[in-house]
């Protein structure tokens, strides 16, 4: 009866802990596409503010020109 009982939580166990990791590797997986989605938009925030310096650089000098022919 012992032996049975012990076979029962063993096996018990062992299935929660089958159950366990796949749910730990499905929010895994989750949690990696949700960083590649964020490391994605991250470069394209960065490539925009490389623009937008390359863009207010430009109007700077523009002004600066302009002040300098008056």
């Amino acid at each position: 009866m012992i032996m049975i009982t012990f076979c029962l939580f063993f096996i018990t166990t062992r299935v929660l802990f089958v159950i366990l990791k796949r749910k730990m590797a499905m929010k895994n997986l989750k949690l990696y596409m949700q960083n590649q989605c964020m490391i994605e938009e991250n470069a394209k925030l960065r490539r925009k503010a490389l623009l937008l310096h390359q863009e207010n650089q430009i109007l700077f000098s523009q002004l600066q020109n302009v002040k300098n022919d008056k």
